[in-house]
């Protein structure tokens, strides 16, 4: 409940906003006298680039442009997370950043854990899927203290499925959705059947994903074995302490 108010005092402030930079000139997305754009991604308040912390609503929203980098990168500044995407209009109020694909049976390769979002503003969202690539085994994404959700796979000896459908029945693959947001890190295990539990093959991977991009790209779900990462969509609150009336 509490987060359904923030954002909705969040969309009358941003109408508030908009109203009162109208013009004939285009929208500025970004306060004035703010950067607006970092390497092709738009950054609307209340996330901001300096010159001064009066573009961004508090410091987790601040904005760092990497210009170190071939083609500059935006990143949360204080999460030090690299920003895909940030939409702020249509009633969807998410910022995309990377997830990392963890993989687990593949013998020296190590998957980076998924960033720790413990204090922040910032939760994962419910408009993200869980996909484990593998068969004969439950995969599960889990906290320190408790399974947040699973699912499991059987294999398939032909291909008598679509890519598409075999995520979708449980074959080779399978996706379920989060049913509550993440405020914490998470970690990925999984439970082999016996004739496969000491394989190393590097065939078994799992990760949070975006469910919209996972729906454009599920066709061809087995190509996400050669990225380090996939994205994912993060929900956020805005303090009403900070909020002026």
């Amino acid at each position: 409940m509490q987060w359904l108010v923030q954002h909705m005092i969040f969309i009358l402030l941003l109408y508030k906003w908009r109203i009162s930079t109208a013009s004939s000139s285009p929208l500025k997305i970004a306060k004035g006298n703010c950067t607006s754009q970092c390497g092709g991604v738009s950054i609307p308040y209340p996330f901001g680039i300096g010159p001064n912390n009066h573009c961004y609503f508090d410091s987790w929203y601040e904005i760092e442009c990497n210009l170190s980098v071939p083609v500059a990168k935006p990143f949360l500044r204080r999460l030090q997370l690299e920003v895909l995407n940030i939409s702020v209009y249509g009633g969807n109020t998410t910022v995309q950043v990377p997830s990392p694909v963890t993989y687990l049976s593949c013998k020296g390769k190590q998957s980076p854990l998924a960033p720790n979002l413990t204090g922040s503003p910032f939760m994962y969202s419910v408009e993200n899927s869980f996909v484990a690539v593998s068969c004969d085994s439950f995969a599960s994404l889990r906290t320190d203290t408790h399974t947040l959700t699973g699912c499991s796979s059987t294999c398939l000896d032909q291909d008598i499925l679509s890519a598409s459908e075999m995520c979708k029945y449980g074959f080779d693959c399978c996706r379920t959705a989060l049913s509550q947001f993440i405020t914490t890190t998470f970690s990925i295990t999984q439970e082999r059947d016996e004739t496969r539990r000491n394989k190393t093959d590097c065939e078994d991977y799992a990760f949070l994903v975006d469910q919209q991009w996972f729906d454009e790209h599920k066709s061809d779900f087995r190509a996400i074995k050669d990225r380090d990462v996939v994205p994912v969509k993060l929900d956020w609150i805005l303090s009403l302490e900070k909020i002026s009336p």
